[in-house]
């Protein structure tokens, strides 16, 4: 899945000062687990733009369960289930 940042110049800034955006993408059955960490002074307008992307890629599932907890980074979990044809 390809994650779109809204601009260079957030891109620079995500790049710089020892910030990083981790993305990963787990599958259990029908359901789908991304969790997000953003290290550093990400910009929100960064998050964002990542949860769109995810949010679009993932169009033919359901979003069923979110969490976010913010340790010494910032840790956002979306969990997603299938969409079955009973659900349209």
């Amino acid at each position: 899945m390809a994650v779109a940042v809204p601009s260079p110049e957030l891109e620079e800034e995500i790049s710089s000062n020892g910030n990083v955006v981790s993305i990963d993408l787990e599958c259990y059955g029908s359901r789908v687990v991304v969790r997000i960490k953003l290290f550093g002074t990400v910009p929100i307008e960064v998050l964002e733009a990542i949860v769109r992307s995810v949010l679009r890629n993932l169009r033919s599932y359901r979003l069923v369960d979110v969490a976010l907890e913010v340790p010494d980074f910032l840790d956002l979990v979306m969990v997603f289930d299938r969409v079955s044809n009973s659900d349209k």
